[in-house]
């Protein structure tokens, strides 16, 4: 029996794998690299099929696409080499194109195993903004939105601060951008937008000052990035970045008109978890381009090939071998290691984490479950837990954070503790914007941005109001190490897990000062200077106390921290004027159901029950005003 030998075809995929195909398949294409994977280019070399390569030897197939992708970069690299901006750095610069290309991708490979640990980058960041906003696309995809928005020549942490400050001020009602929209203008076919260097062109640049001008003095265009340009005129506000990232965020937050760079940023896209390289003016730098400037994407499509070449020979995502070779490459130019280079956005976030304190077993000036603090403490958890999920949703999150439109990954709960009573105690997590030094000269004191302490506050009267509080309190830590001793106001004794309820009492015993406030953390307990001491013999004294502390290892770290103690009397005044009603439907239900809960756990545990304070909370709800 004759054998018979099968020829087979290849198709070449987008990802640059290989797919067999039948004889009669006209679409077997090479991807030009780059420029979206919208056009195609055809192998040059036709077999008896046309377009199609046959061959029983996938080797060999395998061989002509890489030589095919090879010279795809050569040509991309002369062109690139031809142009005003295309200068390569010492490294490269006397190389050939050819060269050149095996040089940087052997160069970037290495950069790539270097930094692979930290490959997950722009996962753990989406990761991050997804538990901010409590797993709500449409938040996330905003919230992503101002990160990519306010980036560019940015550092992370401080890119990660305006974005946060950014959301904040819209969440609280504050002036995001201020001004006068006064129209919307297309750029006209016939204009080109920049010229072959990248930069924009004359005729671009006369077009935009001439149709300024119809709109009367001190009118500008800002580019939307969609072909199309809103004509403003900016008012007196705070900045927070450029005034053009500003009025976008407000036109994203404030009017729903989404970004349309999001259509084409893969930096937006990466955080959205989508694939896609970032080529920025730093990978740029990496691939030994002396000028950022992109080129009209010549760079772009280079950088994005390969890159992407990389990624497929180390068999990782093309983002993740992005993030692997800029890492590697910001550590190597900083200093730092790899780790610390690797810094993402859920590292920085956590940086800008503030605490919400707060019981549910209610104060005994209440005339309200009398007798309620006396129960033991495993009565007193689990109404706490029970109390807790009234202000849930289905999804487990919280309603009111996240109708407050807060950025909160969630909560932890920790034993409160005051004179000498410890309570169940919930944290609630919240991101805040960048902390304010109010005296420069004399650094006088850091404080928390106004926006986000009337987020928050708001927050906490709400709780406090529903929960029969004296007080709830909420404190935003900043690390010491960049103040001096005279402003560092606080310590944290580090354990690594929460404490207990008895080592609270402890602590509190051997503290013996009731100013100095216990604030539990996920490491352990937060102690807060609320006496008369200045902070330096606080720091003095706390630590003499600690060393009688029944804990035998514990690490102390210092911080300076802001925040506030939102306490009964103003509940009332801070719920009616916040302008929102539209949490007036959710506030009821939930007092509704404390109600329930109050009743049946007060005739389980022989409580006095005294409905008369809810109608009092109803009362404060229904007078929300709208202003």
């Amino acid at each position: 029996m004759t054998e018979v030998r099968k020829t087979f075809v290849y198709k070449l995929l987008d990802n640059l794998n290989l797919e067999p195909v039948s004889p009669n398949d006209r679409d077997f294409v090479f991807p030009r690299i780059g420029e979206n994977k919208k056009e195609i280019k055809y192998f040059t070399a036709k077999g008896p099929d046309g377009y199609l390569i046959q061959t029983p030897n996938k080797d060999l197939l395998d061989q002509k696409i890489n030589q095919l992708e090879t010279d795809h970069f050569i040509s991309l690299a002369e062109k690139i080499r031809d142009t005003k901006t295309g200068k390569l750095s010492e490294t490269y610069q006397n190389l050939s194109s050819a060269d050149y290309i095996d040089r940087l991708t052997a160069d970037l490979t290495e950069a790539a195993k270097e930094g692979f640990d930290k490959r997950h980058w722009y996962s753990k960041s989406y990761d991050s903004i997804m538990s901010l906003t409590k797993g709500d696309e449409e938040y996330g995809d905003k919230f992503a939105q101002l990160i990519a928005l306010y980036s560019p020549a940015r550092t992370v942490q401080v890119n990660t601060s305006l974005a946060i400050k950014s959301w904040n001020k819209w969440a609280s009602g504050a002036d995001l951008w201020k001004g006068q929209v006064l129209g919307r203008e297309t750029l006209p076919a016939n204009v080109a937008k920049l010229t072959s260097g990248g930069k924009p062109s004359g005729a671009f640049t006369k077009w935009k000052k001439e149709t300024a001008e119809k709109f009367g003095d001190g009118a500008r265009l800002v580019d939307l990035e969609d072909g199309s340009f809103v004509v403003v005129k900016d008012g007196n506000y705070e900045n927070i970045g450029s005034r053009d990232q500003d009025l976008k965020a407000w036109l994203i937050l404030e009017k729903g008109i989404s970004w349309e760079g999001r259509k084409t940023n893969n930096f937006y896209n990466n955080l959205m978890n989508r694939d896609g390289i970032t080529a920025d003016m730093w990978m740029a730098r990496v691939f030994g381009f002396e000028d950022d400037a992109m080129i009209r994407g010549l760079k772009y499509d280079f950088i994005e090939g390969i890159t992407n070449k990389v990624a497929k020979e180390l068999n990782v995502k093309p983002q993740e071998a992005q993030a692997a070779i800029w890492i590697a490459h910001k550590a190597r130019r900083s200093g730092l290691t790899v780790d610390e280079a690797g810094k993402d956005y859920a590292d920085f976030i956590e940086d800008h984490y503030a605490q919400i304190s707060w019981e549910s077993v209610p104060s005994t000036s209440k005339n309200h479950l009398n007798g309620v603090a006396d129960l033991d403490d495993v009565k007193k958890v689990d109404y706490h837990v029970t109390v807790s999920k009234i202000f849930l949703d289905d999804d487990g999150n919280d309603i009111l954070a996240k109708r407050l439109r807060m950025l909160s990954p969630g909560d932890f709960e920790a034993p409160g503790m005051y004179e000498g009573v410890s309570n169940p105690s919930t944290q609630t997590i919240a991101a805040t914007g960048k902390v304010k030094q109010t005296d420069v000269k004399g650094f006088d004191a850091l404080k928390m941005a106004a926006e986000d302490k009337k987020l928050l506050s708001l927050y906490s009267a709400v709780k406090g109001l529903i929960l029969k509080q004296d007080s709830v309190a909420f404190h935003r830590p900043i690390p010491a190490k960049n103040q001096s001793a005279k402003f560092t106001n606080a310590i944290e004794i580090n354990v690594e897990r929460i404490f207990t309820a008895p080592e609270m009492r402890e602590l509190e015993e051997l503290l013996a000062n009731e100013g100095i406030a216990l604030v539990g953390s996920e490491k352990g307990v937060r102690l807060l200077n609320f006496t008369d001491l200045d902070n330096p013999s606080f720091i003095t004294y706390v630590e003499q106390r600690l060393a009688d502390f029944s804990i035998p290892k514990i690490e102390i770290e210092y911080y300076a921290f802001d925040g506030d103690l939102i306490d009964v009397g103003n509940y009332e005044k801070i719920i009616q004027n916040s302008g929102r009603s539209d949490l007036q439907g959710d506030l009821l239900n939930i007092v509704s159901k404390k109600e329930e809960v109050d009743r049946g756990f007060a005739a389980e545990n022989g409580l006095e029950f005294d409905g008369s304070e809810f109608d009092y909370i109803r009362e404060v709800i229904g007078k929300i005003n709208t202003q």
